[in-house]
């Protein structure tokens, strides 16, 4: 990862919500979750995030894959995917932890969360928080998640 000065809080913000993406294409698919792909493009003023399937068999037939992409479909899946990531099962642990995964690089991220498999991501499962995205408002920092205001405490 080289200079980790210049990591971006927006990069951990947007790998997150790539795999919150991620895990709610499989349930909403039906795609193993294994077989799809992330590529993230993250700038000091502007990101975004590509979800793709690399199969060549029946699993990579992009059928309900390319539908969710459509306009109308693509807001109710990233608001499914940001539900999802308000709770996890393993809470209190998971969002308590003061750090996580590979060498620590995680806050609050888990497999029952925010983890997706290895050939799915290209950061090693790394720089993920789902408290940069969305938070129960009770974090010990004292911030609010991104998407707070039009998730918690409706």
């Amino acid at each position: 990862y080289g200079n980790l000065e210049n990591l971006l809080p927006r990069f951990c913000l947007v790998h997150t919500l790539s795999h919150a993406l991620m895990r709610q294409l499989s349930f909403d698919c039906g795609y193993n979750l294994a077989s799809i792909r992330e590529k993230l493009f993250v700038f000091e003023d502007n990101a975004g995030i590509l979800l793709y399937t690399a199969q060549g068999d029946s699993e990579g037939s992009l059928g309900g894959l390319v539908r969710q992409g459509e306009i109308d479909a693509s807001a109710q899946l990233i608001t499914k995917a940001i539900e999802r990531l308000v709770w996890c099962s393993n809470d209190p642990i998971c969002s308590e932890m003061p750090d996580n995964g590979l060498e620590g690089l995680n806050k609050s991220a888990c497999h029952a969360c925010a983890i997706v498999p290895e050939t799915s991501c290209t950061h090693l499962n790394s720089f993920l928080d789902r408290g940069l995205v969305v938070n129960s408002g009770q974090d010990v920092n004292g911030f609010e998640g991104f998407f707070n205001r039009l998730f918690v405490g409706e």
